[in-house]
């Protein structure tokens, strides 16, 4: 699971400073203002995601075939659904936001054309999330990192094609939505490789596992709310509350910690897989032992990563995007240090979600995404981006 991992990990190391250098300020903060804003959308997929995962899991554990197919069925209508709705949604926002939203420096006609395409390049991801869950919910983690490392190496190198050709975001934007087409028929092809057995059909469609999905998945998305409020609401409030041009700064260091965060919850993965099943066939001693080792585990590698960001973070920026931007290491310390708390923590998060205990979770992670934006409104007003990155972590470790 890791080899993916390094692979995103290497294109956003370099992707990152082409993309500054060719782009400009301006520009690139106006890709990850619309990418920051289109991140929501992705809430309408995370929870039902995670409800097949967890259902498939489940049924593998208790080897009930035809279970599997319909739960399969059920999702993957859902999805096709919202993806529709996701298209619709995005022609409106193109339409409308860059009209209500000042961004200067920025133009509104490149601004609205840009949510349009990445709005429908998200759209597309949602049938290629739910094939890449199935794939890894059989626990073929090769196969499930074999297609995103394709998906990620192709769209780096298309993005690097059109800036060194010379064309700006749109186009940057036009390649995403390209790749993303692609990356669709590779997951069919590879859900086939995973499981011969699979099996499609509009009559497997049943009423009553939508409703148990979305059950779970509710639950899920609530939980999952907090953490999209807290890590990608800040580009809006730096827009907002200071420039766009620092979006760029602290989205660099944010990058560093997405990649911190990408390396445990990567360890995770195949742990909330061993999970589901073993809840699925009712084996409590093997889970709950299983919750222990994957808790020290993870713990240790958060110390690890933490502990190297702490130390070599302002090396790191300085070697990685340029001297210009490695004053930005405060903010990097403070994530730093709070996401290795936060991160040690995890496997208690993988255990409720398999067991299908982390409703009341939810309450929790709103209030806290909703006291980070307050609360980083206020302090960036008044100590800007450091400000920004103490509002989001003090309100995460009082939850945590």
């Amino acid at each position: 699971n890791w080899l993916g991992l390094v692979a995103m990990a290497a294109c956003t190391v370099f992707l990152t400073p082409i993309m500054i250098h060719h782009l400009g300020a301006v520009e690139f903060g106006v890709w990850v203002l619309a990418g920051s804003l289109l991140d929501y959308y992705g809430l309408l997929d995370i929870g039902m995601r995670a409800a097949m995962f967890r259902y498939v899991g489940m049924f593998r554990g208790s080897d009930a075939r035809e279970e599997i197919n319909r739960t399969f069925s059920s999702a993957l209508f859902i999805v096709s659904v919202t993806a529709v709705v996701v298209c619709v949604v995005s022609a409106a926002v193109a339409y409308f936001l860059p009209r209500i939203m000042t961004l200067r420096g920025a133009s509104p006609y490149v601004f609205g054309w840009l949510l349009l395409l990445l709005g429908f390049s998200v759209a597309v991801t949602f049938p290629v999330r739910m094939l890449a869950t199935y794939i890894s919910a059989h626990q073929r983690w090769d196969l499930f990192n074999a297609a995103g490392t394709a998906s990620v190496l192709t769209r780096a190198a298309a993005i690097i094609v059109v800036l060194k050709l010379g064309y700006g975001v749109l186009a940057v934007a036009t390649a995403t939505l390209v790749v993303a087409i692609l990356s669709l028929g590779q997951h069919i092809l590879f859900l086939r490789v995973a499981d011969p057995r699979v099996h499609v059909s509009a009559n497997l469609i049943s009423g009553k596992r939508i409703g148990e999905l979305f059950g779970f998945s509710v639950r899920s998305l609530l939980v999952s709310i907090g953490d999209y409020l807290r890590f990608y609401s800040d580009s809006a409030v730096i827009a907002a509350v200071l420039n766009i041009a620092l979006v760029t700064p602290f989205n660099v260091v944010t990058r560093l910690v997405e990649c911190f965060k990408s390396v445990v919850i990567a360890a995770g993965g195949p742990v909330f897989g061993s999970m589901t099943e073993l809840d699925g066939g009712r084996r409590q001693e093997e889970s709950r032992a299983l919750l222990l080792r994957s808790t020290r585990m993870l713990s240790l590698l958060s110390v690890l990563g933490g502990v190297l960001l702490l130390v070599d973070g302002r090396v790191l920026l300085r070697i990685w995007v340029g001297p210009e931007l490695s004053s930005a290491y405060p903010i990097l310390a403070i994530l730093a240090a709070a996401y290795t708390i936060n991160l040690a923590l995890h496997p208690l998060l993988l255990i409720l979600i398999a067991k299908g205990q982390h409703g009341p979770l939810g309450a929790w992670t709103i209030a806290e995404g909703l006291v980070n934006i307050g609360l980083s409104i206020v302090l960036g007003r008044s100590y800007g981006l450091l400000g920004i990155a103490v509002g989001t972590v003090v309100p995460m470790l009082a939850i945590k």
